[in-house]
């Protein structure tokens, strides 16, 4: 079973991570995604992760993985991977308590909205941009996008 595996970086310094697995053929995807317990189903997809379920009577803990991310090596399309890094996205927001609904709150003059760094969805945008450019480069590099 071919497969490569990158660790991406959302923010500069962080512990957190998001692991993105691309797989060469889909029989290997979908058996991935069966052992998984994801749905089976679509071209690509997200899972976020939160916590590692230890032995009994070891306390769970909380996982450096922020989310997962799973692809066929013929479906990595820029549409597909900007889609699943959004979720990723999103996941790393939940992850530190960024308020997604705090969005809404931008306020509009008569030329339009402009958002501060700080805001939650500046820093989403952010975060999206930076994963999806680290898997871009990493598959690049190992020649997926031939």
């Amino acid at each position: 079973m071919k497969s490569w595996t990158f660790r991406l970086y959302p923010e500069p310094g962080s512990r957190l991570f998001v692991r993105a697995l691309v797989f060469a053929r889909r029989k290997d995807l979908l058996r991935h995604w069966r052992i998984s317990g994801a749905a089976l189903y679509g071209r690509a997809q997200c899972q976020a992760m939160r916590v590692i379920h230890c032995d009994k009577g070891k306390p769970d803990r909380v996982t450096p993985i922020v989310a997962e991310l799973s692809f066929w090596r013929k479906e990595i399309g820029m549409g597909t991977v900007t889609h699943e890094c959004t979720h990723a996205g999103f996941a790393w927001a939940r992850r530190r308590k960024l308020r997604v609904a705090d969005i809404s709150e931008v306020q509009f003059d008569a030329m339009g909205a402009v958002i501060p760094q700080a805001h939650p969805e500046e820093r989403i945008a952010s975060v999206v941009g930076e994963i999806a450019a680290q898997f871009v480069a990493r598959a690049v590099k190992v020649g997926l996008y031939k």
